[in-house]
């Protein structure tokens, strides 16, 4: 939200809360056509100690709570394509984070949000938060994967020691979630290192991030391109162009097949949630296999494409042996059977 226009000094500032998102970003950039500020402030302050939290009192298995890396790698890739196109230097370009003594500071901490800014070229400032902080946070969360950005270099080539380190990440958590079966945390792993793939061949590289949560079995991970996306001229374009890469029915270039369908059958099998944005049109696969499809027509571009999948595995760290975790036990065990097998889940 732009809550600061100073047009006679030319300086303006953006809250980001727990709400933002990239088209969000993009909308309040908006405002800023024609005017040369002076200075722009990206203001974290307002995130609220509640973006950590996912702590249940109750097992409940495909019940997600919030899911934090969505809305920052969304904003995080908006401000870096804006930070790529203003004239520099007519705009001085910071960010003004939470401190690391409050909780939600030492969280964006923790996934190197200032690191990332730093990278781009945003000036970093620390502050108190805005907004009081309640609630509790789950102290198990571990940072799957730190926000990252995926830069290529100017042959098109990645930097390969990023990408281990970041597949790295990902095989551990699957061994964590996944013990007792090696080969299905290896095929986990590879399905989802293909959705990294995909990010840097169809739109040239972005932001990652990921958190695991071993009380609740969750595994939540990020992916959102710069620019590019799967294509379309129109909203109602990107949506279909969207569906049929879900279908499987359009594939790329070159490479190792088509890693949504195989990100499709993944989610199902661990009763989880797949999210899929083409610009400005959205894809929704949810726990109880229902697909749902959503077009943004504010009449403003939403550049890139982006992929989050949310998986609900069993917990390392149980809150408890409740009804519902022993049966669901048993239904996850037989659904990763089935994955394994090539069958369809049950």
């Amino acid at each position: 939200m732009l809550i600061q226009a100073d047009h006679f000094n030319g300086c303006y500032r953006i809250a980001l809360n727990n709400a933002s998102d990239g088209a969000e970003v993009v909308s309040d950039l908006s405002y800023l056509c024609g005017a040369t500020p002076k200075t722009l402030t990206f203001d974290f302050t307002h995130m609220a100690a509640p973006l950590t939290q996912e702590d249940r009192e109750d097992y409940l298995p495909g019940s997600f709570g919030y899911q934090p890396t969505r809305q920052l790698t969304e904003v995080v890739a908006a401000i870096d394509a804006y930070a790529a196109l203003v004239p520099i230097p007519a705009h001085r370009l910071t960010a003004l984070l939470p401190d690391r003594q409050s909780r939600v500071g030492a969280f964006l901490a923790d996934m190197q949000l200032s690191a990332v800014l730093a990278h781009i070229g945003l000036v970093v400032t620390f502050a108190g938060p805005a907004n009081l902080e309640l609630g509790n946070d789950d102290t198990t969360r571990q940072n799957l994967i730190r926000l990252t950005s995926i830069i290529l270099a100017s042959d098109g080539s990645p930097n390969f020691a990023q990408l281990q380190q970041t597949r790295s990440r990902i095989e551990n958590v699957f061994s964590l979630a996944l013990p007792s079966n090696v080969d299905l945390a290896s095929s986990f792993t590879s399905i989802t290192f293909e959705a990294v793939d995909n990010a840097i061949e169809y739109g040239g590289g972005g932001i990652i991030g990921g958190l695991y949560y071993p009380r609740a079995g969750e595994v939540e991970i990020s992916l959102v391109n710069r620019c590019g996306g799967f294509g379309g001229r129109t909203p109602a374009d990107e949506l279909e162009t969207l569906i049929s890469a879900w279908e499987g029915s359009s594939h790329r270039g070159r490479g190792g097949g088509n890693g949504i369908a195989e990100l499709s059958r993944l989610t199902a099998a661990c009763f989880g949630t797949l999210l899929l944005r083409n610009g400005s049109a959205t894809l929704q696969l949810l726990p109880d296999g229902s697909l749902t499809a959503s077009v943004d027509e504010t009449g403003l571009p939403t550049p890139g494409a982006a992929v989050t999948i949310l998986l609900q595995l069993l917990p390392t760290h149980a809150i408890g042996r409740t009804d519902a975790l022993r049966s669901f036990e048993s239904v996850l065990e037989a659904s990763l059977v089935m994955y394994q097998r090539g069958g369809s889940t049950p």
